[in-house]
């Protein structure tokens, strides 16, 4: 088995990285979009989501939410972007948090 080495990378924790977002549906409904801490991981509780029978369930809403910057950060080291060095995310100006991300 590799050796897995653990390595400090900032996420950012702020309003547009974890939810909840409000998205309207195309029924007149409005549905909430979370996201898990550091992923793209979305739930959603429209029925699309809700009922789906996939391993890896998604819906338009998640998808819409991840498309739309303006609503969305989900900014992280770990995928190449820029560090931080004042606690702030470079992307949303929200605050961040150091997790040991294994490599």
């Amino acid at each position: 088995m590799p050796d897995l080495t653990l390595i400090p990378m900032a996420y950012c924790t702020g309003p547009k990285t974890l939810g909840p977002f409000k998205v309207p549906g195309s029924n007149g409904k409005t549905y909430t979009v979370y996201f898990r801490r550091g992923t793209w991981e979305g739930a959603c509780d429209c029925p699309a989501f809700v009922y789906s029978k996939s391993a890896e369930p998604t819906c338009k809403h998640i998808v819409r939410v991840q498309t739309h910057p303006d609503d969305y950060c989900g900014w992280g080291e770990q995928w190449g972007e820029a560090p931080v060095e004042d606690g702030t995310c470079p992307r949303c100006g929200g605050p961040t948090t150091t997790y040991l991300t294994a490599t």
